[in-house]
């Protein structure tokens, strides 16, 4: 089992690097974008969405087919980029949460086994 944690993070720590393009050439244009994220606004709602090159960029819902303005996003938990997190449940002391319970401190982690955060 791996130690890695599902979380929330703050939608400025997202890598905007463009990895993805699309070149449609019959029309002229060339579509650059990040990896999607999963993403929640102020509202709460959920999505899919990735940064997107145009006359500014922006943050683009894959379903919605919008422009969109995220809060959080949550990375990948197995994606080296942010696999040294605080543990949620030591309240940023720097010991690691290992799958759902903190060895450091002996508390359960909000982390459910679906990888959900608990309310």
């Amino acid at each position: 089992m791996s130690d890695a944690i599902a979380r929330w993070l703050p939608i400025v720590q997202a890598d905007k690097t463009f990895t993805h393009v699309q070149d449609f050439a019959e029309v002229g244009i060339t579509l650059r974008y990040s990896d999607r994220y999963w993403v929640r606004d102020e509202d709460g709602r959920l999505y899919e969405a990735s940064w997107t090159e145009g006359e500014r960029n922006y943050w683009w819902d894959w379903d919605g087919e919008s422009p969109v303005d995220p809060v959080e996003f949550m990375p990948h938990p197995l994606d080296p980029r942010w696999g040294n997190a605080e543990c949620q449940t030591c309240n940023g002391s720097g010991k690691e949460a290992r799958h759902q319970l903190c060895r450091d401190c002996e508390e359960p982690s909000p982390i459910n086994t679906r990888g959900a955060v608990e309310e």
